[in-house]
């Protein structure tokens, strides 16, 4: 077999039509051309085998040759065309491009091959279709294993916040979480308007060490600072000491001061004294 043969030009019917009277998807289907040149043909379509091939948006050439000739020579080569163009068509195109061994007359290697290829390219589809099912099951089964992993961690969660019996309860576990956060919220809120505003009264400690009778030895046991009072507990040898205590510290803007409490303790005496900030409504 061949692999290539050609006709001569004589032995083959011409007709150039214009296909743009056709549905624009139709203008490239060789059957809906061949109507509109079987009116140039001198046989009948059904005995007659044709090829086109298109020359420009308003001109088509259509090639014909006779059925019963072309079946006795079908298998003697893949490639059969006319050697050339009739001049009298004037035409600059290569005779190539009409292949008269196409759609039923196309030769059984050609169609193998087609068939081969088709059959690898399904082939390779059906694979790449396997592997991304195969990458996507594996997936959701990792999903399904944190999903997992995650209810157990929340059951232990639920577990330990409202304790076994809880879990047991007609009421389900994220109903009673959420009661039980609810709860939280609104003690958190009562506990936080209840709760004392804080001041800073580094100052006021500062103010009270700079008065602080440097001359005496006094045994300071406590200072205890507020934003409203000061409690100072030390220990003096004789009441005379805590009285100069008090002298000093009397003058500390913005305090009053009260007279200390002296009490005889083993080896000596204990001094109390107390201070009120003056207008303490207002400083609140």
């Amino acid at each position: 077999m061949s692999r290539h043969a050609t006709i001569p030009a004589e032995r083959c019917y011409w007709a150039v039509v214009d296909p743009s009277s056709l549905p624009r998807a139709s203008r490239r289907d060789a059957n809906a051309v061949a109507y509109l040149a079987e009116p140039l043909l001198p046989l009948p379509l059904e005995e007659l085998h044709l090829v086109t091939a298109s020359l420009d948006p308003r001109h088509t050439i259509v090639c014909a040759v006779e059925r019963t000739w072309l079946e006795s020579r079908a298998d003697d080569c893949i490639h059969l065309c006319p050697e050339a163009l009739p001049e009298v068509l004037g035409l600059d195109l290569d005779p190539a491009r009409l292949n008269l061994l196409s759609g039923e007359y196309t030769p059984r290697p050609i169609r193998q091959w087609r068939q081969r290829s088709f059959g690898l390219a399904l082939l390779a589809v059906l694979l790449l279709a396997g592997t991304v099912i195969w990458g996507l099951e594996r997936r959701r089964s990792q999903w399904l294993d944190q999903a997992d992993a995650v209810r157990v961690e929340i059951r232990d969660v639920q577990r330990r916040a409202l304790g076994p019996a809880a879990l047991s309860g007609r009421l389900p576990a994220e109903l009673q979480m959420t009661a039980e956060l609810r709860r939280l919220r609104q003690s958190r809120e009562v506990e936080t308007a209840a709760a004392p505003e804080v001041r800073d009264v580094s100052m006021d400690l500062g103010d009270l060490l700079g008065h602080w009778p440097r001359q005496q030895p006094l045994l300071t046991e406590s200072i205890h600072v507020t934003q409203d009072t000061i409690h100072i507990n030390a220990g003096v040898t004789n009441a005379l000491e805590a009285q100069d205590v008090y002298d000093a510290l009397a003058e500390l803007a913005g305090w009053q001061s009260h007279q200390p409490s002296v009490r005889s303790m083993q080896g000596g005496f204990r001094a109390t004294l107390r201070l009120d900030r003056e207008n303490a409504e207002d400083v609140r």
